[in-house]
């Protein structure tokens, strides 16, 4: 009883991966970049609304329903990591992380899907 207690604990103690992700569509190199306190829920929820015609971002939904989802790839970029400082503000890393990435997949305009 004691274990089933403790792992029970120490799966809610776990952190849940933050991070940065990237959806690209691997025909024509456009990208979407996003950010999520859950990196692999965000990556879920975005391949799920993608499939079931919900996602929020129009072009990369058209692009998805011609060219297909095979032609997609979906990836986790960066990872935080966990602070022992209980003041460490992870939206803010988050976001500096996010625009970072951003900058470096060149995700506006042309070549990606994100909007400013």
């Amino acid at each position: 009883m004691d274990s089933k207690r403790h792992m029970r604990r120490s799966y809610k103690e776990t952190m849940v991966p933050a991070g940065v992700f990237v959806i690209t569509n691997t025909l024509n190199g456009r990208t979407l970049v996003g950010a999520s306190m859950n990196v692999d829920g965000a990556i879920n929820r975005n391949r799920f609304e993608l499939e079931h015609q919900t996602h929020r971002n129009a072009a990369l939904l058209c692009d998805w329903n011609r060219f297909g989802a095979e032609n997609f790839s979906f990836d986790r970029v960066e990872t935080m990591r966990a602070r022992d400082d209980p003041a460490f503000d992870y939206k803010a890393e988050l976001e500096f992380m996010l625009q970072l990435w951003c900058d470096e997949y060149e995700c506006f305009g042309a070549k990606g899907y994100n909007r400013r």
